[in-house]
């Protein structure tokens, strides 16, 4: 495959995981810390090969990884968002601790694995367009939404966990 090929094919996956996001009726508490991890995972992407590599100043091939991150971090916003004006008056304590814990958790996995594949994954000529990261990244926000949306339901006074 052809990097432009791992670009769309990763630009495909990343618009079907937000639209599924934006579309489906979700979990508060679930939605919420996916929103949180999108939102800084997608800051991410932008800021850490922009300061810390040299390369992603002056590669084309980094435009593209610039344009996920961008397209992550405002999805995440609209999806914290929208996940508490949803649920604002409904939730607990618990339920948003536990949302920013996991959130928060899944972003240091992916900024590790960020930084550990450094710059050679993205440069023009790799052939990989860090298609690895791309689906850890996504893998982990799916992670993220499951575990936040059952450690919601568990805080929710009243409720049992199924």
């Amino acid at each position: 495959m052809t990097e432009g090929t791992i670009f769309l094919a990763e630009l495909a996956v990343v618009v079907g995981v937000v639209v599924l996001a934006l579309v489906g009726a979700a979990a508060p508490g679930g939605s919420l810390a996916a929103g949180l991890y999108a939102l800084v995972t997608g800051v991410l992407l932008v800021l850490v090969p922009y300061l810390g590599w040299d390369v992603a100043r002056t590669d084309n091939a980094f435009l593209g990884l610039y344009l996920i991150g961008l397209l992550a971090a405002v999805a995440g916003a609209v999806l914290a968002g929208r996940a508490l004006v949803r649920a604002r008056a409904g939730w607990n304590r618990r339920t948003v601790v536990a949302a920013a814990g996991t959130a928060a958790v899944a972003a240091v996995l992916a900024l590790a694995l960020l930084v550990v594949r450094g710059p050679g994954a993205w440069r023009t000529g790799s052939g990989q367009f860090g298609l690895d990261v791309i689906v850890v990244d996504v893998a982990l926000g799916l992670a993220v939404y499951l575990v936040a949306a059952r450690l919601g339901r568990t805080a929710e006074p009243g409720r049992l966990a199924p």
